[in-house]
């Protein structure tokens, strides 16, 4: 994995463990009524091409 990706990995884990007090709670999206419930997804809808994502979306969805 090159820098960049690392950089990219770290940045996206620390910003699922700054969601992670929201979990369970639906995310409202500025597109009208519409809401999202990202800790609703599994790892692999939410992270399709990263498995080190997957697997700390997985770990943190557990705590």
């Amino acid at each position: 994995m090159n820098n960049n990706s690392k950089e990219l990995s770290e940045f996206v884990k620390q910003q699922l463990e700054e969601l992670k007090p929201y979990e369970d709670s639906q995310i409202s999206l500025p597109l009208g009524d519409h809401s999202f419930n990202f800790w609703a997804l599994d790892a692999e809808s939410a992270f399709p091409n990263s498995p080190d994502l997957q697997k700390t979306f997985n770990k943190l969805k557990k705590k």
